[in-house]
């Protein structure tokens, strides 16, 4: 079996079995990209405070597919590593996250800085690769993101 992504064919002992829209560039989203707006809070509060975001956002995109890969070039539903239904396991949903950072330098008039960080604040779960393969299971291992992580970072200038 063979998956020829960028000519968009499945073949079986030469034999061209299936037709897919081609994928170029495999294991690459179409689209990516990220926003990443702050908000400076000086003129409110006298104070040196700034908020800012970042929202990622990576569309579909389709992992390495192995000749011996019981999924190649199947489109039947299947259980994903989420818990979830997919038409295509090789074929990865894509995914939003959202980062957020509150920063305070010079806290209170001191030489002390505070920062408050959140890393997935939604805590959106989402498959960002697989191996390609499947186990003895019929199961494609694969690479979950981080959780929503939460960091505190305080600093003193002497």
């Amino acid at each position: 079996m063979v998956v020829n992504h960028s000519g968009g064919e499945l073949s079986v002992n030469g034999q061209v079995v299936t037709r897919f829209t081609p994928d170029p560039f495999q294991g690459t989203s179409k689209w990516r990209f990220g926003v990443q707006p702050s908000v400076h809070l000086n003129d409110w509060t006298g104070q040196n405070i700034t908020i800012s975001a970042n929202a990622y956002y990576r569309s579909k995109f389709t992992q390495d597919v192995q000749p011996n890969s019981l999924f190649a070039g199947i489109d039947l539903p299947h259980p994903s590593p989420l818990g979830t239904t997919v038409s295509n396991p090789l074929m990865l949903p894509g995914f939003t996250t959202v980062d957020m950072r509150a920063e305070w330098r010079g806290f209170l008039g001191a030489r002390a800085d505070l920062a408050l960080q959140v890393t997935n604040l939604l805590n959106k779960r989402a498959v960002i690769g697989t191996s390609g393969l499947t186990t003895v299971a019929g199961m494609t291992p694969a690479t979950i993101n981080e959780p929503r992580m939460i960091y505190l970072e305080a600093s003193y200038s002497f």
